[in-house]
């Protein structure tokens, strides 16, 4: 997905791409290296230091984002289901990465389906997207964030089942 971006002639996306994972991970992403021999191609990361680093060194949370980000800048017009994006990454993250991709999404024309248990997701989505639990079977939009939030946060998905069945 990386190459894809930097291999076009408009070097917009490419730019924006970078300039997000730096603002969000404080890396700064080299261009890809396509290698002939292998058919590989190679990509690495500065850190605050002039020595290149394998982008396979970082977490999957930031490998995630990347891989999301890259997707997302390089096919617009679509529609794109994430399951757990959130996964992998710290609670602070999470909520920051969600608005990142939702804005990005936006801007690029395109939709997000977006399967999610984390508490700051959802109350990220709340006022800002369309929310709908897929609890019990049935599919309903979700109104109520204080509900949903304290489901999450107090209760916990399993016990909440298992009283709602009750």
């Amino acid at each position: 997905m990386c190459y894809l971006l930097y291999v076009r002639e408009d070097k917009t996306s490419w730019k924006q791409f970078t300039a997000e994972i730096e603002g969000l991970f404080k890396v700064q992403l080299n261009p890809p290296k396509y290698i002939p021999a292998t058919g590989l191609l190679k990509m690495s990361y500065n850190e605050g230091v002039k020595k290149d680093i394998d982008l396979s060194s970082l977490g999957s949370g930031t490998k995630q984002a990347i891989l999301l980000f890259a997707y997302l800048l390089a096919f617009p017009n679509t529609v794109n289901l994430l399951d757990e994006p959130d996964a992998h990454l710290e609670v602070v993250r999470q909520s920051n990465i969600y608005d990142k991709i939702s804005d990005l999404a936006k801007k690029n024309n395109s939709q997000l389906i977006v399967a999610s248990h984390s508490e700051s997701v959802m109350s990220r989505a709340f006022g800002k997207d369309l929310v709908i639990s897929g609890m019990f079977g049935a599919f309903d939009q979700v109104n109520q964030e204080k509900y949903i939030k304290s489901v999450l946060r107090d209760i916990g998905y399993e016990e909440f089942l298992i009283a709602k069945q009750r």
